[in-house]
């Protein structure tokens, strides 16, 4: 007799034999028809109640479905139900069901047939019986084999016997077909035809290691809405995972820079009374704290600390368009003489020192890493140069690699800390896509590519840095359910995406008192505990 197993017969490559497969399939398969006949017996007229709507219950279902007399079911209890019925049996939560309806429980699971065990008590509440249905029972071995597929016996005459994970045996005729004769003795359909030879001369299987996954991880750590977080209403949901609940008051020095969407921190701060820095006004001040417009990419905020701290040094100064000096580096910043250029020039200088040295949190908004650039010395301009000016010889278009915007971020916060050690640094990513691309592909693909890139940088940054704060406004607006832009599908809705960014943010950053987050991601906490895998 010859014995093989395919790749989902056997549990582990360590097991016995194959009959002793056979046989702790047949002891399942004769226990649980043995309990099934005594709970009929023990029941008798009244209905009984099963305790778990997993895999499990479904196969014991099914098995014990031809089995005469059987218990009436009427209902399965499940503390966190993901279907309505189970062969015809409706699921409801424990609080859904009487326990003087039934005549008895019965905890239906296997692997946690324990914990099932102590959640049905507390719900029969002495009531009525909880039965366990392995109790006493080899567990361990009963286990691993009805998870380990089908057992498959080639006989002699070439008969093949099948024992399904009841312990029931199927035999099936030898098939002779093209596939099943030897290479030698079929024709290639052509010279790229590949054989899979099947060999019978060796054992190999599954073995599934399982945990319990809420020993594992924490609530935040199981993507909200799988099977074991159920019911989780992503709009609700708190991406935030460090917290520093009183690092901003209402007399904390406040900074913000960044991308256009770090308006929307300035504005919430300014609207809601909280000690804002405005370090200079004017044209496009409103952006932030400093007269510098949106500040999309790594390179300008790395070069706006560097030319203030250490001198300007940009090897293209100066844009000359229409008769008026215009600053390559900031939006739409011009002079009308070179005397008003040097002298403006100083005082915003003067004004990044001072935001560095008296800032208590400064909030930092990227944005993009799709950039123009100097040929010479790879400073970052605001946007395209203006027609007139663009020169291919002199300018670039470049994504910036997440390593560059690593390297221009760790250079930007040596800068700021040394000049300021007491600093914090709140960084995020705006939600915000990007306008257009430069690339020859769609725009929401480079928007991916680029967003993508910052995250990265943003990410090794923060593991550098431990006592730098990542706060997910991307993720937030990105993973809402609901559509979170504006008709333009760009700038994000003010009510109700950017209100609950702040209320987010101030709930895991601000006073103690207001820390309702932190509530919540305790009472998940403890509602997984009663929900596990």
């Amino acid at each position: 007799m010859r014995r093989v197993v395919d790749m989902q017969s056997m549990a582990t490559s360590q097991l016995l034999d194959h009959e002793t497969a056979i046989m702790f399939r047949q002891l399942k398969a004769g226990y649980w028809r043995q309990v099934w006949l005594r709970l009929a017996a023990t029941a008798g007229e009244r209905p009984i109640a099963l305790y778990g709507a997993g895999k499990h219950t479904i196969k014991f279902l099914r098995f014990t479905a031809d089995i005469n007399p059987s218990p009436k079911v009427l209902a399965i209890l499940d503390d966190s139900p993901s279907r309505d019925s189970i062969a015809g049996v409706p699921v409801l939560r424990p609080d859904q069901l009487d326990p003087n309806d039934v005549a008895l429980v019965l905890v239906s699971s296997d692997w946690i047939e324990a914990k099932l065990t102590v959640r049905a008590q507390v719900w029969a509440d002495g009531k009525v019986p909880v039965e366990r249905l392995y109790d006493g029972m080899p567990l361990q071995p009963m286990h691993e084999y009805d998870h380990a597929g089908s057992v498959l016996e080639i006989k002699p005459d070439g008969r093949r016997v099948t024992v399904d994970e009841f312990g029931r045996s199927r035999s099936t005729l030898p098939r002779k077909c093209r596939d099943c004769q030897p290479p030698s003795a079929i024709p290639p359909v052509n010279d790229r035809r590949i054989w899979a030879m099947r060999t019978p001369d060796y054992e190999v299987g599954v073995l599934q290691v399982t945990r319990e996954i809420d020993e594992i991880f924490q609530p935040y750590q199981i993507y909200p809405g799988d099977r074991h977080r159920p019911n989780i209403d992503l709009r609700e949901e708190d991406f935030t995972t460090h917290r520093e609940p009183g690092l901003i008051t209402k007399s904390t020095r406040i900074s913000v820079i960044g991308s256009c969407f770090a308006s929307n921190f300035r504005n919430w701060l300014i609207e809601n009374d909280y000690n804002f820095c405005q370090f200079e006004d004017g044209p496009f001040a409103d952006t932030g704290s400093l007269r510098t417009g949106p500040l999309f990419n790594t390179g300008s905020v790395r070069q706006l600390v560097e030319w203030a701290h250490f001198g300007f040094d940009a090897a293209e100064p100066v844009w000359n368009v229409r008769g008026r000096l215009c600053d390559p580096y900031r939006k739409f910043i011009s002079w009308p003489t070179e005397r008003d250029m040097h002298a403006e020039r100083e005082a915003h200088f003067k004004a990044v020192r001072a935001m560095v040295a008296e800032t208590d949190v400064l909030i930092l908004t990227l944005g993009l890493s799709e950039v123009w650039r100097s040929r010479i010395d790879k400073r970052c301009f605001y946007l395209l140069p203006p027609p007139g000016v663009l020169d291919p010889a002199r300018h670039e278009h470049a994504l910036q690699s997440p390593e560059e915007c690593l390297a221009d971020l760790e250079r930007f916060y040596a800068i700021i800390r040394e000049r300021n050690p007491s600093l914090r640094l709140v960084t995020t990513l705006s939600p915000v896509p990007l306008m257009a691309t430069y690339f020859d592909r769609h725009a929401v693909v480079s928007d991916s590519v680029s967003k993508a890139t910052l995250r990265t940088a943003l990410h090794w940054f923060c593991q550098n840095h431990p006592e730098v704060i990542y706060f997910p406004s991307y993720e937030m607006v990105r993973r809402n359910p609901d559509w979170p832009y504006q008709p333009d599908n760009r700038h994000v809705k003010a009510v109700p995406v950017v209100e609950r960014i702040m209320s987010t943010f101030m709930a895991n950053y601000g006073k103690p008192a207001t820390n309702q987050i932190h509530e919540r991601t305790h009472r998940d906490a403890g509602r997984m505990a009663q929900h596990p895998a």
